[in-house]
């Protein structure tokens, strides 16, 4: 068992938490010279804001729009990023309508919350805490905002990136760069890596999965990717 984990861990399979400044710094290389300019990314799912801060120090001209919609969470972004020119703070979650939902936590401003009731027995986890939230699609945000381009999109959304994506294909011919979390989240909104394959690849995409060591480029889908550890995943156009 401890040598699958290794090899898996080289591949990136699991290597996706406590990995914000490597994440970011993939952003910045798919980017290429133009990561040094003006650029509009969403840190949806920004939760504490550890993402949104790395990207600020990496994307020195970049405006952040931090998507939180979970209340606790979201008074932490305030007490840091509320007098920042260079962040807006929203307090909804982007999803696949536009509508009200639960989203459930193991206890308030947790970065596992979500908006599915996942089971974690096996963690000795409950998620037991409940809060009404926003949710909106990104083009009804994109239009109530008016933000006229997207150049970098972050998920994090404990499940519920396929949701995001799916309802922006409009938009997927113009982000250059998206990062997506997939892992145990997966699970319990039955969705699998096939799916974001297929959308991406045929929205005109490369695809990487982030690894110790560096971005490794999926030029194709198997079944073997199939991995319910978390991992971060690059699109780039």
């Amino acid at each position: 068992m401890r040598l699958e984990e290794e090899v898996q861990l080289v591949q990136g399979k699991g290597w996706g938490t406590s990995t914000v400044a490597a994440e970011v710094a993939a952003v910045r290389r798919l980017l290429g010279p133009s990561a040094d300019g003006p650029l509009t990314v969403l840190d949806v799912g920004a939760n504490a804001g550890a993402w949104t801060r790395e990207a600020l120090r990496q994307l020195p001209a970049a405006h952040v729009h931090s998507f939180e919609p979970a209340s606790a969470a979201r008074a932490h972004l305030s007490s840091e990023f509320g007098s920042n020119a260079r962040v807006s703070i929203h307090p909804i979650a982007l999803g696949a309508t536009d509508s009200e939902a639960t989203l459930y936590a193991d206890a308030p401003g947790s970065g596992l919350a979500s908006l599915s009731q996942r089971r974690l027995d096996h963690r000795a986890l409950s998620l037991t805490h409940e809060e009404r939230v926003t949710v909106r699609t990104l083009p009804s945000w994109l239009t109530y905002t008016g933000v006229d381009k997207v150049d970098v999109l972050k998920l994090d959304v404990e499940g519920h990136e396929l949701d995001v994506l799916r309802a922006a294909t409009d938009q997927l011919k113009t982000v250059r760069v998206i990062q997506f979390e997939f892992g145990g989240c997966n699970i319990d909104t039955r969705t699998y890596w096939q799916d974001f394959w297929y959308l991406l690849s045929d929205a005109g995409y490369r695809l990487y999965r982030l690894a110790p060591r560096r971005l490794i480029q999926v030029s194709r889908y198997h079944e073997r990717d199939e991995s319910f550890l978390t991992t971060n995943f690059f699109a780039q156009k």
